[in-house]
């Protein structure tokens, strides 16, 4: 079967085409298609699947797509800040007790430097914000999802046969597509590379595997619908 992103491409109106197999009859029909797209789970993944391959079968506009991945980033975003209060608020009343007991054992000063690091670990996770650069990441991370870096070890397929056996692609690690470069990423944000690796890599990877794994999810549930479609089809 073909890929389904591009079977969801067939539905657009410039490229509306029938498959046709024996006596010429359609094997696939843009009403199966869009049919067992039914089947595909609300959410994120089918909205960026469809908003991507057939934007007319998209249920949020592309203004409401946008605004359901930023409250997804912001609510991450959210919860960083929030462990890093927490680790501030525990490495504190640990040394407040070293204090209070006016005495510091060897014990106490091990605690209090795991949560240090533990606070710095926390603060250096904290994502910057900045809403052009923000707004910047996630139209990239869309185009960087539709227009796929096929992997050339597994040709998109995420996996290869060794010796019979069907493995994961270590290339890819089993995604079937490759990132984009650190520098590509820096370009097309609007920054340089070193600022990029600095302030902005951790933000565009956490988002690019949070949308590209919902899409694939979804992709994926689109596939087995197909399927279904097929052999009853060919029943």
């Amino acid at each position: 079967m073909a890929d389904v992103r591009e079977l969801l491409a067939r539905l657009n109106p410039a490229h509306i085409k029938f498959d046709t197999g024996r006596g010429g009859m359609p094997q696939l029909t843009p009403q199966d298609i869009a049919a067992a797209l039914a089947f595909v789970p609300k959410g994120m993944g089918r909205e960026v699947l469809t908003r991507l391959w057939w934007p007319d079968g998209a249920r949020l506009s592309r203004a409401e797509l946008d605004r359901t991945i930023s409250n997804i980033v912001h609510a991450e975003a959210g919860h960083r800040v929030a462990k890093v209060h927490m680790a501030r608020t525990e490495l504190h009343i640990a040394q407040e007790d070293v204090l209070r007991r006016n005495a510091s054992t060897a014990r106490d000063r091990a605690q209090i430097a795991s949560l240090e690091r533990r606070y710095h670990d926390a603060k250096a996770k904290v994502w910057p914000y900045d809403p052009a650069t923000h707004l910047a990441v996630r139209e990239s991370v869309l185009n960087e999802i539709a227009h796929r870096n096929l992997c050339d070890t597994c040709g998109g397929r995420g996996a290869l046969i060794l010796e019979q056996l069907k493995i994961s692609c270590p290339t890819c690690r089993a995604a079937g597509v490759l990132p984009m470069s650190d520098r590509g990423r820096a370009t097309r944000i609007g920054r340089d590379v070193s600022t990029y690796r600095e302030r902005w890599k951790c933000l565009y990877e956490w988002l690019y595997d949070q949308v590209r794994d919902a899409e694939q999810q979804a992709a994926h549930e689109l596939a087995r619908a197909v399927s279904r479609y097929e052999v009853s089809g060919a029943a």
